[in-house]
């Protein structure tokens, strides 16, 4: 969360100075997009599934990072965001933004708390993961196992914020 907030931030420096004024901060916006999962898959699980119950203390935990709402799909997240950014403002502001997205992929991609991004979906249903020992590859089963795995000694919201933020 902070990587996304510090490139959201430079970006908005830099779309500020080219003239983008309070469009500007579009950017900070952008830089969280892909995250718009968390809170739809928290309602999802809360009221349609009926898997928990609401608070705040239980708020987030291990599932609520699954990356794997359309968001969190570069193939069809980058596009849309990049016609839509476009119609708003224009070409440059449309590749800032997309800019922006991007680079929170690839620190999705990278970064240890998460099962990674299908980079490649809806053609492929793998996650590419970074770690210390290269790439790794999981299909949708694996992940599903994963899951199951990490359900069992889930952490708690403060430990999840803590890590992140």
């Amino acid at each position: 969360m902070k990587v996304d907030l510090i490139v959201g931030s430079m970006l908005a420096c830099i779309s500020w100075s080219l003239g983008f004024g309070v469009n500007s901060l579009w950017m900070i916006v952008a830089a969280f997009l892909p995250d718009l999962d968390i809170p739809w898959n928290e309602f999802w699980r809360i009221f349609i599934k009926k898997e928990k119950k609401f608070s705040f203390s239980t708020l987030l935990d291990e599932h609520s990072y699954t990356h794997k709402f359309w968001f969190h799909n570069p193939l069809v997240t980058l596009p849309t965001v990049f016609f839509v950014a476009h119609w708003y403002q224009g070409y440059l502001f449309a590749a800032m933004i997309v800019i922006t997205v991007f680079v929170h992929f690839v620190h999705d991609t990278v970064d240890h708390n998460f099962d990674g991004i299908r980079w490649f979906w809806p053609f492929n249903w793998t996650s590419f993961k970074w770690s210390t020992y290269g790439w790794h590859l999981q299909d949708a089963a694996s992940l599903r196992m994963d899951a199951l795995k990490k359900s069992r000694n889930s952490r708690t919201t403060s430990e999840i914020l803590k890590d992140n933020i």
